[in-house]
C-alpha cells in the first residue's frame, strides 16, 4: 500500500458530490426528524453503499484492486460520510441552540 494510492482515494472522496449531498441531507435532518442514533445509522449505511459503488466504479474503469485496497476505499468512504454528516448535524444543533 503506497501513499500515492491513499492520496488519490482521499482526494477523490472529498471531491465526490455524493458525499456532500448525502451527508448534508442526512446530517441537517431536512426530510426526516430523527435522533442522533438514527442519523449515524443512516450515515453508516449510506457510507457503506457509497464505498461499494466507488469500488465498483474503479473496477469498471479497469483498475485491478486488491482486497486491502477495496477495503480501504470502503473504510475511507464510510469514515468520511460519518464525520462530515455528524459535523453538519452539530453545526445545525449549535445554530439552533444559540438562538
Amino acid at each position: 500500500m503506497d501513499i500515492v494510492f491513499l492520496k488519490i482515494i482521499i482526494i477523490g472522496s472529498i471531491k465526490d458530490p455524493i458525499l456532500w449531498i448525502l451527508s448534508f441531507i442526512i446530517g441537517s435532518k431536512i426530510f426526516l426528524k430523527i435522533n442522533i442514533i438514527q442519523i449515524n445509522l443512516y450515515l453508516f449505511i449510506s457510507g457503506l453503499i457509497w464505498g461499494f459503488i466507488r469500488v465498483y466504479i474503479y473496477n469498471a474503469l479497469g483498475e485491478n484492486l486488491l482486497t486491502n485496497q477495496s477495503s480501504l476505499i470502503i473504510f475511507i468512504c464510510l469514515l468520511s460520510m460519518i464525520l462530515i454528516g455528524n459535523f453538519i448535524f452539530f453545526i445545525n444543533y449549535l445554530k439552533q441552540w444559540l438562538k
